[in-house]
């Protein structure tokens, strides 16, 4: 059964259910564009945090991502399987091991980041207003629901850490460094 866009009654729902709404539908088209690429929507993070974060280490990509330690590395074993990336030890520390992709891990991430664009292509060709608008409006967003955050964080002992797990799905992927961990507790 095909969903009747003109039945939707958007003008009620709140801004989160807005937002939920859009999430869906941006995981399913990634769900569509990502079968024949043989990776899941879950492993986009990996591949574009490494992408940006050549030769990082396990530990690295679990704190950036917010998982487990053994999370981390099923994912990545599944990854090293399908020779998206590679593993080798640390020089410096045998008992860590740095991970980069493989040509095949790079192609994936250019391929990856043109779905993205697509996507953003796709929904901005039916917005009325300028995408730089639309684009300034959401950062706008993000930066008054990082500030609520950061004054609640004050005002209920919330730790740094509340917040960066909260904010892990969040594709803050690009320009990224492994060592701004506490990116939000030191910006507004």
């Amino acid at each position: 059964m095909e969903m009747n866009i003109d039945n939707l009654d958007l003008d009620k729902c709140s801004w989160n259910e807005l937002i939920s709404f859009f999430h869906k539908s941006y995981n399913f088209y990634l769900i569509y564009r990502l079968k024949d690429l043989g990776i899941t929507a879950g492993q986009i993070r990996f591949i574009l945090f490494l992408k940006m974060n050549e030769n990082s280490s396990q530990d690295d990509l679990a704190n950036y991502l917010s998982l487990s330690k053994g999370t981390t590395a099923k994912n990545l074993r599944k990854l090293d399987d399908n020779e998206i990336i590679a593993r080798e030890v640390n020089p410096d520390n045998r008992r860590k091991h740095n991970v980069s992709l493989t040509e095949k891990g790079k192609e994936l991430a250019y391929k990856i980041e043109k779905i993205e664009e697509d996507w953003e292509n796709l929904i901005s060709s039916n917005i009325h207003e300028k995408n730089q608008e639309v684009s300034k409006i959401l950062k706008s967003l993000v930066i008054s629901s990082i500030k609520s955050i950061k004054s609640e964080k004050m005002e209920n002992g919330w730790e740094d850490e509340d917040f960066f797990k909260f904010s892990h799905h969040h594709h803050f992927h690009k320009g990224f460094s492994p060592m701004k961990k506490n990116l939000f507790s030191r910006r507004f």
